[in-house]
């Protein structure tokens, strides 16, 4: 069996994973939440991207475009 990582796929946009998942559970509505951390991110001069993907939400936080 072969790994690839990420450099090793001869795309050089591409770069190694660096981030960190965390997982949290809530009652309130996931909207909500998100709309007041994106209100947070944007005053320290972040953006974030928004997914969906098997019925989990995830929020992915960046410096500029090219990170």
């Amino acid at each position: 069996m072969v790994l690839l990582d990420a450099n090793s796929l001869g795309d050089t946009h591409m770069a190694e994973w660096s981030g960190v998942m965390y997982g949290f559970y809530t009652n309130k509505s996931i909207d909500n939440i998100f709309s007041s951390w994106g209100k947070k991110i944007a005053s320290i001069n972040y953006k974030y991207k928004r997914d969906s993907f098997r019925d989990e939400e995830f929020l992915f936080f960046y410096k500029n475009d090219e990170m």
